[in-house]
């Protein structure tokens, strides 16, 4: 009770390091309990700090936005669309970063992306990437970290958000085909 009370205010958030207030706004979700109280003062301190988080952490936070229950957001919606903005700005700016992800933290982007309605950052260039690595890899060992469910969701989602194009789908094909390769007959 005491922890709640301490991060109910700005001050009681404005000393966590980034880590800490994404594993908060994480917790809060996960509960998903009504603490308009501490995610007004959290969404606000995320967005104050979000450029001073690294690419994957930012990731994570809008994952878990993405998953706010409805209540939650529509108490604080101002807060939540700034903080969405502002991240959407911060991995634009850094989308040769994006490049760094690992595959399942590109799904997870694809994910949130597609949840939140984002229109940034672009996907096409990362999502071909990690693509075109994990078949090199099939190719190589017979192995991806991707398996055809996350593939498929990734395939959704950029189809929602208009990054799905023909490059893309041919790379998915040659996924596919590695893919069925690798198999035990």
């Amino acid at each position: 009770e005491r922890l709640i009370k301490g991060l109910q205010t700005r001050e009681g958030v404005s000393s966590l390091s980034p880590k800490e207030l994404r594993d908060t706004l994480l917790a809060v979700v996960q509960l998903q309990a009504p603490f308009s109280g501490i995610l007004r003062p959290l969404l606000m301190q995320l967005r104050t700090s979000s450029r001073s988080f690294e690419t994957a952490q930012l990731v994570t936070v809008l994952f878990a936005l993405s998953r706010l229950n409805d209540a939650a957001a529509r108490s604080v919606d101002k807060e939540c669309q700034d903080l969405m903005e502002t991240i959407s700005e911060v991995l634009e700016k850094r989308r040769a970063e994006l490049a760094s992800l690992k595959p399942l933290q590109v799904l997870t982007l694809c994910i949130a992306r597609s949840r939140l309605q984002l229109r940034k950052p672009s996907l096409k260039t990362v999502v071909l990437a990690t693509l075109r690595a994990e078949t090199s890899k099939l190719t190589a060992s017979g192995s991806s970290t991707l398996h055809t469910q996350d593939v498929a969701i990734i395939v959704t989602h950029l189809s929602k958000t208009g990054d799905l194009d023909e490059d893309i789908i041919e790379e998915v094909c040659r996924w596919w085909v590695q893919k069925q390769r690798g198999q035990p007959s």
